[in-house]
């Protein structure tokens, strides 16, 4: 785990600040980003060398900052609520996790489809 340090004061988690990011590979972004914002950044120290940001330019909190320069690369942001750090992970394989619910009518259960199959009217 990486962390890159509070550099400057930070902005409250809603003021907007002047970014300006270039695209890059991932270390030197959130080195730059933290340096602008003023934020901390834990990011995973291992297997994402060839990650390449976005870049972005104008004013937007940092976190929409982060997220427009992660957008795409299969890495999500979550931030702690009491310090305003932020933490970049790895995005999960399913959008809900394990828990995901199914994605057709057909595969709930409970659905008008399976209880007419299951009584044996015909279903569409």
């Amino acid at each position: 785990m990486v962390v890159l340090p509070f550099l400057a004061p930070r902005a409250s988690a809603a003021e907007k600040m002047s970014f300006d990011l270039p695209a890059d590979r991932l270390e030197p972004s959130m080195k730059r980003f933290a340096a602008q914002s003023g934020s901390e950044v834990l990011m995973p120290g291992d297997g994402l060398g060839d990650v390449r940001t976005k870049s972005v330019r104008g004013a937007m909190t940092s976190r929409q900052a982060l997220d427009a320069m992660l957008a795409g690369t299969g890495l999500s942001v979550l931030q702690d609520p009491k310090t305003g750090a932020f933490a970049v992970r790895k995005e999960s394989p399913r959008p809900n996790g394990n828990g995901a619910a199914p994605t057709t009518e057909r595969d709930r259960p409970g659905s008008k489809t399976n209880l007419m199959a299951l009584e044996g009217l015909p279903t569409r």
